[in-house]
């Protein structure tokens, strides 16, 4: 198994855009949670969400979970000349169902409705393949949907292909704020009107952000290194876990 480098990373979110921008706002303690802004609903109150801030997406009529991808991919490549047949592994949950649901409000499902290039990404592989193509890259594309795992499967299994062979891999997550996600956790009553609180005893709920991080990896030009997980399946829900410790492995060094 060969040493696997980071040689790139890219990061779009509520706080800015680029790693330094995030670097300099965790070294300041800056929040940039704010009140939601990217869609209204009655009878909901806007909660404080980490929202990209739409200048970073002027003029891009992309999906807004495309956009985000190569916004970050572009930061992550930087002038890297990426060579050989690669893999691009994302991990997302929602996909492009932002612009679903803007389809389903505006036609609630009518039969022959217009505006069908709303759903052209609704499904999660997408943002894989679009990021592929208009990056010109040659690799191979997976896409992870595993909830809160999805991003950490993608960079885990980017990781283990570069290590057993692959010359490079770009490799991320991205999700952008939707209503699904939104009011799904508002029913639950898990949402928060204050800011975050981790490991707090007054802890309220979560808070919920539209972000993209990425990171290019490949043999050589050390940044830094990355370790060696793995990914499994259980049967059972991690609320109610087997007592016999066994799952099905999806992937490994």
């Amino acid at each position: 198994m060969r040493a696997v480098a980071i040689t790139g990373l890219g990061i779009v979110s509520g706080v800015g855009c680029g790693s330094r921008a995030h670097l300099e706002s965790l070294q300041a303690g800056h929040s940039a949670l704010k009140s939601l802004t990217l869609f209204s609903l009655p009878g909901i109150p806007p909660c404080p969400v980490g929202e990209v801030d739409a200048a970073w997406l002027a003029g891009d009529r992309k999906p807004r979970g495309v956009a985000l991808a190569t916004i970050a991919a572009r930061e992550a490549l930087g002038d890297a000349a990426l060579r050989g047949f690669g893999l691009i592994a994302i991990g997302t949950t929602t996909g492009g169902i932002l612009e679903s649901e803007q389809h389903y409000l505006r036609h609630r499902g009518a039969e022959g409705a217009k505006d069908r290039e709303l759903l052209r990404h609704h499904a999660v592989g997408t943002i894989a393949d679009v990021l592929g193509s208009e990056l010109a890259l040659a690799a191979e594309r997976v896409t992870f949907s595993t909830a809160c795992s999805s991003s950490a499967n993608a960079i885990g299994y980017g990781a283990a292909r570069v290590a057993a062979g692959a010359p490079w891999a770009l490799v991320g997550g991205v999700d952008s704020l939707c209503r699904l996600t939104y009011c799904g956790f508002h029913s639950l009553k898990l949402l928060s009107d204050t800011p975050c609180q981790p490991f707090d005893r007054s802890v309220k709920a979560l808070r919920f952000s539209s972000w993209k991080a990425r990171n290019a990896r490949e043999v050589g030009a050390p940044r830094s290194s990355a370790t060696s997980p793995g990914g499994v399946a259980r049967r059972m829900p991690t609320t109610r876990p087997r007592p016999i410790r066994k799952a099905a492995v999806l992937w490994r060094p």
